[in-house]
């Protein structure tokens, strides 16, 4: 069975059942199957799922990440929302994984360096992350959702600055985002050395859904860096209003500075 399932869910599931699952169908070793596993030690298994691309475990109550899951060692897009997670291991072990959903749980930016590098679609919405320093190593972005966070501090923005490929961002929800301008403060920090030479993108253009940018960059995998006018902040992109409302920010700031 494992040599050839594609995709696989589980919802609302009893975590034990699941691990005792993977443990008859797997290959795991039987001197490993009783084992009381801690979360920061991974174990090499041999058995090997070739064909798995999609693997979700939702709403189980799931308080680590299974250490089993380099296992499936193609695996695409990994979905563990809705869950009980407090930190996140062994993910860098998964180095095809393209879509990682993590909403929904407990996760602080103390995971950011345990997540693979590979992720082009980023999910960490409802979580309690406070800082997003180390968000920079993650150098494949394209979508980062960090809305319903405790992100307290628009200068945080700062550490997405080197994301090349970063072209939709979700904030909403965060503690800056309550400033009826925190849109121009975001844009002024993620853009503030582009805008001189900015032509902002029409106010009609809409925004891609995760679904969307997923197909996108099945067909598009070796994307070129963005564009500043091509970045997208809660669903629309930079307006000509905002493009003029910073500048006119920055000169009055710089005309004030000895």
């Amino acid at each position: 069975m494992r040599h050839s399932l594609q995709n696989f869910r589980v919802k609302s599931t009893d975590i034990s059942t699941l691990e005792s699952y993977f443990v008859s169908i797997a290959g795991i070793p039987s001197e490993d199957r009783e084992q009381t596993l801690p979360p920061t030690k991974a174990i090499s298994y041999t058995a090997s799922w070739p064909k798995l691309v999609f693997l979700q475990i939702q709403g189980c109550q799931l308080r680590h990440v299974p250490p089993y899951l380099h296992i499936f060692v193609n695996l695409v897009h990994l979905d563990l929302s809705h869950n009980l997670l407090t930190a996140v291991h062994y993910l860098k072990s998964i180095n095809w994984l393209k879509v990682l959903n993590l909403s929904h749980n407990q996760i602080t930016e103390e995971s950011i360096p345990e997540i693979n590098t590979s992720v082009r679609i980023l999910n960490l919405s409802h979580n309690y992350f406070e800082s997003m320093e180390g968000m920079d190593r993650l150098q494949s972005l394209c979508r980062l959702d960090l809305s319903h966070n405790r992100l307290g501090d628009v200068d945080e923005l700062r550490n997405l600055r080197r994301l090349p490929l970063l072209q939709a961002l979700i904030l909403q929800g965060n503690p800056f985002c309550d400033d009826p301008d925190y849109r121009l403060q975001a844009f002024h920090v993620l853009l503030e050395h582009a805008l001189f030479g900015l032509r902002t993108s029409a106010a009609s253009d809409s925004f891609p859904s995760e679904g969307e940018w997923r197909d996108n960059n099945k067909s598009n995998s070796t994307s070129t860096s963005r564009n500043a006018t091509q970045i997208f902040l809660d669903g629309s992109a930079i307006t000509n209003q905002e493009v003029h409302l910073i500048r006119y920010f920055i000169h009055s700031f710089a005309s004030l500075t000895p």
